[in-house]
C-alpha cells in the first residue's frame, strides 16, 4: 500500500522471505515504530543493534528529522476498494497461520479508514 501511495512499482518476484529467530526482539508492545527505526538504522550503518528508552528514542528521531528540509503535510489516508482490502486481509491471515503466530488485528476500524479514508482526509482539511 505504501508503494502505491508513493506511486512506485515494486517487483516482488525476486524477493525472498526470511524468518530469522536469532535477531533482537522488541521487549514491549508499545514502541514498535521506534524499534523498527532503530533496527533499520543499525542495519543501514552495519552497526550492532542498540535500544533506547522511548522518550530518548523519540528525541533522537526528532533530531534526525531536523537534519532534513521538509514541509509539514496533512495526513492522507489512501482509499482502497473492497476487493483490495480482502486481499490484504487474506495475506495477513495466511501469514499468521503460516508462522503459527497469534497475530490478531481488529480489522473493522482499519477497514473503515481504508474504505472511506480519502473522504475523511478531505473533511479534515476543510
Amino acid at each position: 500500500m505504501a508503494a502505491a501511495a508513493a506511486k512506485i512499482k515494486l517487483n516482488l518476484e525476486k524477493w525472498k522471505y526470511v524468518y530469522a529467530d536469532d535477531i533482537p526482539k522488541q521487549e514491549n508492545g508499545f514502541d514498535c515504530g521506534l524499534f523498527v527505526i532503530l533496527y533499520a538504522y543499525a542495519i543501514a550503518r552495519n552497526e550492532k543493534f542498540f535500544s533506547l528508552p522511548c522518550d530518548t528514542g523519540r528525541k533522537w528521531i526528532k533530531y534526525l528529522g531536523s537534519c532534513f528540509n521538509y514541509e509539514p503535510q496533512k495526513r492522507l489516508y489512501p482509499r482502497m476498494a473492497l476487493k483490495e482490502l480482502e486481499v490484504v486481509r487474506n495475506i495477513v491471515s495466511h501469514q499468521s497461520i503460516h508462522l503459527n503466530s497469534a497475530i490478531t488485528i481488529q480489522l473493522e476500524a482499519v477497514e473503515e479508514k481504508l474504505l472511506h479514508g480519502s473522504e475523511d482526509s478531505r473533511n479534515e482539511s476543510n
